[in-house]
């Protein structure tokens, strides 16, 4: 995930969500969770193991989201496990 490229306001983050929904209509690989279960089960799994994705970057863990830290957290779920 590009952090330049994540939305860093409201704005851009519902521009973000609506790109992700059009997104999922088509054939796009990245999508492994393609029912609204897997990807809530997908985006539950990111947020309890994102500490992980952080420290592997050698970040600190966020302590609140911001609009960026949202956006991720959507995307990390086409495809989280």
């Amino acid at each position: 995930m590009d952090p330049q490229s994540l939305p860093t306001t409201r704005l851009e983050l519902a521009q973000f969500v609506q790109g992700l929904a059009q997104a999922s209509e088509g054939t796009d690989e990245a999508w492994e969770n393609t029912t609204l279960r897997s990807y809530l089960d997908g985006m539950s799994g990111w947020i309890e193991d994102m500490d992980g994705y952080f420290q592997g970057l050698g970040e600190e863990v966020p302590d609140h989201p911001t609009w960026s830290l949202i956006a991720m957290i959507l995307l990390a779920a086409r495809s989280y496990e």
